[in-house]
């Protein structure tokens, strides 16, 4: 069957390990520990990389989570600020208005005293 067959291209075929003889093509005693070795190495390595991206993406979720309570609670913080502001606007308001009307009454007051005191004396 090989009569024609080159002895370069023989060699070739076997390095290439397309030809080899039956007792090469045994899977042999030590290939099955180190696959199952191999195995094993592939699921630790995928379990680690799975780990390390949940911390990863437990790190940067808990990171943005707290920038966005901190951001919840600038916000309502700055809308108790603008209500206690706009009831301190509402107190001087009223606070003016009675001093304006305090001073007006005063001023009628006065000027009641100073017509009787005038009607008074003439």
């Amino acid at each position: 069957m090989l009569k024609y067959f080159k002895r370069d291209s023989l060699k070739i075929l076997v390095d290439l390990g397309s030809l080899r003889p039956y007792q090469e093509l045994s899977m042999g005693i030590d290939f099955i520990p180190r696959l199952a070795g191999q195995a094993e190495y592939e699921l630790i390595k995928k379990d680690r990389n799975i780990d390390g991206l949940n911390d990863i993406v437990h790190a940067t979720a808990t990171k943005i989570a707290r920038a966005h309570k901190a951001s919840i609670m600038r916000e309502i913080k700055r809308q108790e600020d603008a209500e206690i502001q706009k009831k301190k606007q509402e107190r001087d308001k009223i606070e003016a208005t009675k001093l304006r009307k305090e001073h007006r009454n005063a001023l009628r007051e006065a000027y009641s005293l100073k017509k009787l005191a005038a009607d008074f004396v003439n």
